[in-house]
């Protein structure tokens, strides 16, 4: 389930919910009286911690979305590094004969079954 939270842009979450409140608001006639009523029977203290839990969930949520955006570069980086060191050992083992081919193997400890 947290998976989820990795994918979805963390300002899509904040649109989500302010989505919901205005559905909310637009079809449910006296809600935004209610919702306002109870926001401002709330006592300063709560409100204050309504409002930092909401700055660290943020925090946390565009954290983990950026660690996973940064571990994908990171992945397709070297991804890339493997191809291109891989593309220079073919054309390294192309341009050899089978004497170097067969010396390059023994120096390195050949892998080759005898027949």
């Amino acid at each position: 389930m947290s998976a989820i939270f990795d994918y979805v842009p963390w300002w899509l979450w904040g649109v989500l919910l302010a989505g919901g409140g205005g559905a909310l608001i637009v079809f449910v006639p006296g809600a935004l009286a209610f919702i306002l009523g109870i926001w401002n029977m709330m006592p300063k203290p709560v409100k204050i911690a309504l409002g930092a839990l909401a700055a660290i969930a943020a925090a946390y949520f565009a954290g983990r979305n950026k660690g996973r955006k940064d571990a994908d570069d990171r992945t397709r980086e070297l991804t890339q590094q493997a191809q291109n060191r891989r593309n220079e050992v073919n054309q390294q083992v192309g341009r050899m004969n089978d004497d170097e081919v067969d010396a390059e193997l023994r120096r390195h400890g050949d892998f080759r079954k005898d027949d």
